[in-house]
């Protein structure tokens, strides 16, 4: 299925593949900026539709095929038990530590997701089913790049959150290049509100942890447990959560992500 072009920056296939399919529809591409970077039982994630949006400010529309999407089924038992009393284990050190002001909230683990994706310089989304206001998200990332002369600052692999009705969000992602990086999309408009380095080196293939947490104005991102960035912006208050990739090539599968061991701690009363 395609879909007619205003203002066409970019052209490619998309293809998500997972395990088993989920229909899907479409919505309006978003670009990331082509520029050098600064030195527990949950519902299956649902998606009427995926957005993949150009890091630059833009409204074009972009002629694209429907995506498919599939998820694992998710485990429950004792791990999913130990697995909620580690992530209470981490909220409670960040209450000691002054990162949150509230300790309290409910634990659901979340379905795995794995998606490859081909298109330069854009990201897309598929939500989880959960739009949380204030929450501790922590998941295990592996990612891998078609190419060794990607744009790595626009590749990776992260989450998009607090989006509102209409499509207005935050996007944090581990950039290959080894930074992470935080944007925001307000009325069409792409900014970087800044970024933070995890490791010294371009990766192609990799993992990391990342630790998402998120409370009033404040989000603080910890990748394998050490605080990278630091950030202050009360645009958003609450919305949908979904994960996110973002593809620096157009070179065959892509930008390649896995996340696994997905926890999403919402803070509020339990």
């Amino acid at each position: 299925m395609t879909f007619s072009a205003r203002n066409l920056l970019f052209a490619c296939l998309m293809t998500f593949v997972v395990g088993c399919s989920v229909a899907t529809g479409s919505r309006t591409p978003e670009p990331l900026e082509s520029q050098l970077p600064p030195t527990a039982t949950t519902p299956a994630l649902e998606s009427t539709s995926f957005t993949a949006t150009p890091f630059e400010s833009t409204t074009a529309d972009l002629a694209r095929t429907p995506p498919y999407l599939s998820l694992a089924t998710l485990e429950t038992g004792p791990e999913a038990t130990a697995q909620a009393g580690s992530m209470w284990t981490l909220v409670t050190d960040l209450h000691r530590r002054g990162i949150l002001n509230n300790a309290q909230g409910k634990y659901q683990a979340l379905q795995p997701f794995e998606a490859s994706w081909a298109q330069i310089d854009y990201y897309d989304f598929l939500p989880t089913g959960h739009s949380p206001g204030d929450f501790v998200l922590r998941a295990d990332v592996q990612w891998e790049s078609a190419s060794e002369r990607a744009n790595f600052w626009n590749s990776g692999c992260g989450f998009v959150f607090r989006m509102n009705a209409r499509g207005d969000h935050y996007l944090v992602f581990l950039g290959l290049d080894g930074n992470l990086y935080l944007y925001r999309k307000l009325d069409q408009v792409i900014s970087r509100l800044g970024s933070g380095s995890y490791r010294e080196e371009i990766r192609v293939s990799g993992s990391s942890q990342i630790t998402l947490a998120v409370e009033g104005q404040w989000m603080t991102v910890f990748v394998n447990g050490e605080q990278v960035y630091r950030q202050s912006d009360d645009t958003f208050s609450a919305g949908l959560l979904g994960y996110a990739l973002a593809s620096g090539t157009n070179k065959d599968f892509g930008t390649r992500c896995e996340m696994t061991n997905v926890e999403l701690w919402e803070i509020g009363p339990p």
